[in-house]
């Protein structure tokens, strides 16, 4: 049993480290967008593609 807990720790802590970033785009792409659409009122397909868009090539680069 004590293989396993160390097997899965291992485990668990590798992807917590390879999946940070993509957890850090998803929140922080959440709240910008949680403010946004309560500052700019409702939004229309184009501005929420846009905005999709322009998070994703601002955590590309």
């Amino acid at each position: 049993m004590k293989e396993f807990g160390e097997h899965y720790r291992r485990g668990l802590g590798m992807s917590a480290r390879n999946n940070a970033l993509a957890y850090g785009y998803s929140v922080t792409a959440t709240a910008s967008f949680g403010m946004l659409a309560h500052t700019a009122g409702p939004m229309s397909i184009l501005r929420i593609f846009m905005f999709v868009v322009g998070s994703g090539i601002a955590f590309a680069g």
